[in-house]
């Protein structure tokens, strides 16, 4: 099977939460090595590898307007995110519009599951 029609792997979950501190204490008392990240000007965060896929723990601030209910974003890699969105859109499910032929790959999609939770494809 290439690349580009195999199955989507999770890449990573990453859990936002009021408690990040107790969050990881948790997940630290599980067996979990988490490292301390920070990508540009996002928030110091902490992270796991779990084989191939990441668990990462974010802080949650009060107000926060991106709309995660339940403080949960599910990442996917894919082989094509054109190819993936293009499945969506067949599916009935919304989402960014599919760049036309030729506009470059696009290597990632921000979206939204039915039930509001954020969902990033990534290429593989």
């Amino acid at each position: 099977m290439d690349k580009k029609s195999a199955p989507p792997a999770l890449s990573f979950i990453a859990l936002r939460t009021f408690k990040a501190d107790r969050l990881l204490a948790f997940y630290r008392a599980l067996g979990l090595a988490f490292k301390e990240e920070k990508h540009g000007n996002g928030p110091v965060h902490h992270a796991c590898d779990l084989g191939g896929a990441v668990l990462e723990i974010y802080p949650r601030y009060p107000g926060e307007a991106d709309g995660l209910q339940d403080g949960i974003i599910v990442g996917l890699t894919v082989g094509s995110v054109e190819d993936a969105l293009a499945a969506l859109a067949t599916a009935g499910f919304g989402g960014p519009p599919v760049p036309p032929a030729g506009a470059g790959r696009l290597l990632t999609a921000n979206l939204r599951d039915p039930d509001g939770r954020k969902v990033i494809l990534r290429v593989r």
